[in-house]
């Protein structure tokens, strides 16, 4: 019984990650399609070109957002009223991803751009 369950959630876990990266993958793919090289990042905080940090922070916040969204309409299950709990945690795991992502691309900047 357990090992079942075990198979459920990865079924569902796969079925999750490869719906959301099509759908970003469709998203970057129309962003920047017009770009023959695309730089890792530039010498600043802000920047008027798209980069890969600079495109992964939005899609990183896109994926956690979307995995969210979609794992819980996937969950065959009882659960909980997606207003407010799990709007709040989309909200959560949306400006926690920003948070990592933003970060470690501010570090790498500082430290392999110098």
């Amino acid at each position: 019984m357990q090992l079942n369950n075990k198979q459920k959630l990865l079924k569902g876990a796969l079925t999750t990650g490869i719906l959301n990266a099509i759908i970003n993958g469709g998203i970057q793919y129309f962003f920047l399609k017009d770009l023959a090289v695309i730089p890792i990042s530039v010498d600043a905080i802000t920047n008027n070109i798209p980069t890969v940090l600079g495109t992964a922070v939005s899609l990183a916040i896109s994926l956690s957002v979307l995995l969210t969204v979609v794992a819980y309409f996937t969950i065959k299950e009882k659960k909980v009223p997606f207003f407010p709990k799990v709007f709040w945690l989309t909200i959560k795991h949306g400006f926690f991803t920003f948070g990592v992502i933003t970060s470690l691309s501010v570090l790498w900047q500082k430290i392999w751009e110098q």
